[in-house]
């Protein structure tokens, strides 16, 4: 059987260590960007699934200002919000959005009761909407938000259409989550294969400095 010479194995020892080295990067990315796929697809789906519990009715009776504080719908409405909210650990807040004449978004109701100081009160106009989510509001159309800061911290938002028989959009349910929940069990997984990269490169290297070692013994 032939045998490396010590400047092959060299080679080979190189060679071995880049190749893994690159692989587990790689690895560590395409399981990154998976996951996080996976993630922002379950966060919309549960915003879809709170949009199609709210009855495009419930919506109609809704006056989208002040007025509302004195609606039964209304407080209906954030009861069941409070409520999904509960069961929903990953989300921080969870609104209803409509649309005014103007094109401003502003809120209907929101899971916050009126003694937290993230309250936010009937018919105030959404500040931070964008073109992007006022073309979809218009559309009806469900999208998730690139991460965002504000400054509560960063946010991931999901947005699903409350549509009516006749294909209306009578409103838009958003659910916000901290980027942080989203982005940490990622860089755990992701972090955890780029160190089982890493000691099995160290491993390798330490065989080949114990084979250097015991050749010159």
């Amino acid at each position: 059987m032939k045998k490396f010479t010590p400047f092959q194995k060299r080679i080979f020892t190189s060679v071995l260590v880049i190749a893994l080295a690159f692989s587990g990067y790689v690895l560590s990315k395409a399981v990154e960007q998976q996951m996080r796929r996976n993630e922002l697809s379950e966060l919309l789906l549960k915003t879809q699934m709170i949009a199609l519990l709210i009855s495009p009715d419930d919506v109609e009776k809704l006056n989208g200002s002040e007025a509302d504080n004195d609606n039964p719908m209304y407080h209906s409405l954030k009861k069941r919000f409070v409520e999904v909210k509960k069961i929903n650990k990953d989300a921080e807040y969870i609104y209803l959005l409509g649309l005014n004449d103007q094109l401003q978004q502003f809120y209907f109701v929101g899971s916050e009761l009126m003694t937290s100081g993230e309250y936010i009160s009937p018919g105030t106009i959404n500040q931070n909407a964008t073109r992007n989510d006022i073309r979809d509001h218009v559309a009806g159309a469900t999208h998730v938000s690139a991460t965002y800061e504000t400054p509560s911290g960063e946010w991931i938002s999901a947005y699903a259409p409350v549509i009516s028989e006749e294909g209306d959009v009578v409103a838009v349910v958003r659910v916000d989550v901290e980027a942080q929940k989203i982005n940490l069990l990622i860089n755990i997984i992701s972090n955890g294969i780029l160190l089982i990269t890493s000691l099995i490169i160290f491993s390798l290297l330490l065989l080949y400095l114990h084979d250097i070692k015991r050749r010159h013994t």
